[in-house]
């Protein structure tokens, strides 16, 4: 929200003028950045979280882990009962 509220600062300033645009765009273009770089810092905490969440699950089952394969999801979802090669 910081940095939505910095580039609307911007955009004021440069529609009314009279305001030191460079201090502000860069402010505005730091606050992005470092937005950016939280959502993907949260996205990626979030798949860790996922990944703890099926250990456990599996561990509470007593079942061996095994790496995500895509491929063979994607078949049982859309073709069921088909043996994979």
């Amino acid at each position: 929200m910081a940095a939505t509220d910095a580039k609307q600062r911007v955009v004021d300033a440069q529609i009314h003028g009279g305001y030191w645009l460079q201090p502000m765009e860069e402010r505005a273009l730091r606050l992005t950045e470092t937005a950016a770089h939280l959502l993907v810092e949260a996205h990626v905490r979030s798949e860790e979280a996922e990944g703890v969440s099926r250990a456990v699950d599996l561990a509470k089952l007593g079942a061996t882990w095994v790496p995500f394969d895509l491929q063979a999801e994607a078949e049982a979802l859309f073709f069921p009962g088909r043996k994979s090669a």
